[in-house]
């Protein structure tokens, strides 16, 4: 890992990789949104885009090729528990845009690729408006799936849709006594017709037989398609898509990409799950359990 950045120590070359991953999160999930409106995405990535050069020419000097640079940044990051092709398809990371604006400028170095990859897992966040409640949550593994039960029980998930590859069993979960709906579709994308219309039975039925239960949803990350479906949810019951999303945000920083924003944004409510609403007062807050 030597002359990684044109330093010597690995300590050093982790704090340059992290503090570049701190600053794109940073710049992409608080100073954009603030700077450039939701609807403004040609704005938002010109934004984006000179920043980001200007950020690697400045800041890291000597420094590998691009692409290179790119892997490494990602595959290092402890900010998220996507890894590489995940990140890329919650955040719209350009990598040809990178290239065209500083390849010619950076000198490079040839690196080895790094041998390992440490994630960041969110908690899992507690969304909560009028009659529903969701909990928003990572991908459970086999050997973490007894602690993910008792985590869904704690909130009182009855019913786990999954909208992610199968990778683990869900005989437990059954055992436990909870449903497991897989309805997966593409990562990075709205869901389909279908899949939102068995979304709307299951938030129907649940809700109105079990108002004190949960309804657990999860993708890879939590970060994507499980929070698109809560987002779609709460837009239906009448909640309007900014506050949806803001909702959302506070407690899954990071989620809902580009291409889920502008669906969302676009959104015609039937008001199917209007009678979920409930007595609302103003926005009610969620919470994030930790």
């Amino acid at each position: 890992m030597s002359h990684i950045f044109g330093f010597d120590k690995p300590h050093q070359q982790f704090l340059l990789l992290e503090r570049l991953v701190v600053g794109y999160a940073y710049i992409k999930e608080i100073f954009l949104p603030v700077a450039c409106p939701l609807n403004n995405t040609k704005r938002q990535k010109q934004c984006y885009e000179n920043w980001l050069s200007d950020f690697l020419l400045h800041t890291f000097q000597p420094i590998e090729s691009v692409a290179s640079t790119h892997r490494r940044i990602l595959s290092r990051s402890t900010l998220t528990i996507c890894g590489a092709s995940k990140l890329n398809s919650h955040h719209n990371f350009n990598t040809a845009t990178m290239s065209a604006a500083v390849q010619k400028r950076i000198p490079t170095v040839a690196v080895p690729a790094p041998a390992t990859t440490t994630y960041f897992k969110p908690a899992p966040s507690e969304i909560a408006w009028g009659k529903m409640r969701f909990l928003i949550t990572d991908r459970p593994t086999n050997s973490s799936i007894q602690t993910y039960i008792e985590e869904l029980e704690k909130h009182g998930a009855r019913a786990v849709v999954r909208v992610c590859e199968p990778t683990y069993d869900t005989k437990a979960l059954k055992e436990a006594g909870i449903d497991v709906l897989d309805w997966q579709f593409n990562d990075g994308s709205p869901p389909p017709p279908e899949v939102i219309k068995s979304w709307f039975q299951l938030c129907l039925t649940s809700f109105k037989d079990y108002p004190d239960k949960s309804i657990a949803v999860h993708c890879v990350a939590g970060l994507g398609r499980a929070p698109v479906l809560v987002a779609i949810a709460l837009i239906e019951a009448g909640m309007k898509y900014e506050d949806a999303v803001e909702m959302i945000r506070k407690q899954r920083r990071g989620a809902l990409n580009q291409k889920q924003l502008k669906f969302l944004e676009t959104y015609k409510a039937s008001g199917e799950l209007r009678r979920l609403r409930g007595a609302v007062e103003g926005k009610q807050k969620s919470c994030c359990i930790q």
